[in-house]
């Protein structure tokens, strides 16, 4: 029997509204040496020494304009160097000199590039908490840019519609499986009594990992 599967999406947005502003203010915990690496297009952490940026006791956010912004990293050590899962934004920058004032901090932070054309604009600031043991707050305001981040957006199947054709007076039953190594079947409706038509039945799978549908005739 020829069983047709439609897939209904929900969009869900997360509660994020457009963060955008004027300069950049950044408030972060230090302990060792991390880049904050700023592009048109992304911002990430490059970790250098020491503890990852909001790592030491906790897993505590870098506050962006007051968002707060958990890095993702690619492996579970709190020590590893290298770079954190890129944010998206969407950076413009005024003039190829940016400006920072460092408001907090017991160590120095520099810019350590400025962006231009030659490095596709990129500013790379340098945090330096390496001379002190034990973890600090950090902040910095960065002007001669705007910064807005953008909306998170993610998708998810809400429904599956099954459609199978049917004969006048037959009854079927639909049935579904999560697994196919198993014989192991659930109904999902009553008996549906056929028209000569094709029989619909919306299946609610939102959260499901997967599913496996059969139709059967009833005697």
């Amino acid at each position: 029997m020829k069983i047709l599967i439609k897939t209904l999406l929900a969009i869900i947005v997360a509660p994020l509204a457009l963060v955008a502003a004027d300069g950049l203010v950044v408030s972060v915990q230090i302990d060792g040496a991390s880049q904050l690496v700023v592009k048109r297009d992304q911002i990430y952490w490059q970790h250098i020494l020491h503890v990852r940026p909001g790592k030491h006791g906790g897993d505590y956010p870098t506050l962006l304009n007051d968002y707060p912004w958990y890095p993702q990293w690619p492996n579970s050590s709190a020590t590893a160097p290298g770079p954190s899962a890129p944010l998206a934004v969407v950076t413009t920058f005024s003039s190829n000199t940016v400006a920072l004032i460092q408001t907090a901090g017991r160590g120095p932070v520099a810019i350590d590039q400025q962006p231009s054309a030659s490095n596709d604009f990129t500013l790379i600031v340098t945090f330096d908490d390496v001379a002190a043991d034990g973890p600090d707050h950090y902040g910095i305001t960065l002007s001669g840019l705007s910064l807005s981040i953008l909306p998170r957006l993610s998708a998810e199947v809400a429904c599956i519609a099954v459609s199978w054709p049917t004969e006048t007076n037959r009854l079927y039953r639909l049935q579904y499986s999560s697994l196919l190594t198993t014989n192991t079947w659930v109904d999902l409706s009553t008996p549906i009594r056929g028209y000569g038509t094709n029989a619909l039945f919306i299946d609610s799978v939102l959260g499901e990992p997967r599913r496996y549908y059969r139709v059967i005739t009833l005697p």
